[in-house]
């Protein structure tokens, strides 16, 4: 008898310890949330919400989705303004974002993954726009649409000296929209927005862009620094895909992938 409830009782201690193995397992198997801020206005197609899912897409969920299934996290993304989003960050109230070093204001308090593609701005004006292949001949007198907040380092001389006017708007759609009613005679706007802009609006026979870029910067996500481990991961998942060529497909999948086409 004694014996009996002394095997019960072993096997009432090894139920619970398995049980509570097993929900053990559960929670350090369970995803991590990673709390992921979107600029407003959107960066389309960056990253923006499908109006038809009301899903965030573009090119950077399209990296995180395509992580393998070990390294995924929960991911939330939130819309915050510019500067109320990187302040967020770094006050830990999110943990990442679409930023560079050369936006971030204190880049050294953050961790940014590799680049992902190169940010190259252009100028554009109507087509039917003259200009010379001097900038400051070109520029001088003229207004620049712009995007508040934003600094634009080859400009900025310009302005300061009174050669050009900046006049700053809320978004990239805003810059060619006011371009086109000639409230502005050049705008200065990412490749890659202008073209879904241009796209979306059938713009293509009314604005032009200049050759040369503007700039051109390594295009990164910005993480709090508590999430070194997973932007490791993420680094080498973008090395890999990098060099598989799925990178490639996944930038130009979203380039051609407009709203309209998909209405």
């Amino acid at each position: 008898m004694k014996r009996a409830s002394i095997l019960l009782k072993i096997t009432r201690y090894l139920s619970w310890y398995c049980l509570l193995f097993f929900y053990c397992q559960l929670a350090s198997s369970a995803p991590e949330k990673l709390t992921f801020y979107v600029g407003v206005p959107q960066s389309p197609p960056v990253i923006y919400k499908d109006e038809l899912t009301g899903d965030f897409t573009g090119i950077v969920p399209d990296i995180l989705n395509s992580l393998p299934n070990e390294h995924k996290v929960k991911i939330d993304y939130i819309q915050h303004n510019r500067t109320r989003g990187e302040d967020a960050l770094y006050n830990h109230e999110v943990d990442a974002t679409i930023l560079t070093t050369e936006w971030a204001s204190n880049p050294e308090k953050l961790i940014f993954t590799h680049p992902i593609y190169k940010h190259r701005d252009f100028i554009y004006s109507k087509a039917s726009q003259q200009h010379t292949r001097d900038l400051k001949s070109t520029l001088s007198g003229k207004n620049i649409c712009t995007r508040r907040g934003y600094i634009y380092p080859r400009l900025q001389s310009f302005f300061d000296q009174g050669v050009a006017t900046r006049i700053n708007t809320s978004s990239e759609e805003t810059e060619l929209r006011m371009l086109l009613l000639e409230r502005c005679h050049f705008a200065v706007v990412n490749e890659f927005i202008a073209d879904w802009l241009i796209n979306n609006n059938r713009w293509q026979n009314e604005i032009s862009r200049f050759h040369q870029p503007l700039n051109s910067i390594d295009f990164t996500m910005a993480f709090a620094p508590n999430w070194k481990e997973f932007v490791e991961k993420l680094n080498q998942h973008i090395a890999d895909i990098r060099q598989s060529g799925e990178l490639e497909k996944i930038i130009n999948r979203n380039r051609r992938n407009n709203h309209k086409e998909r209405n």
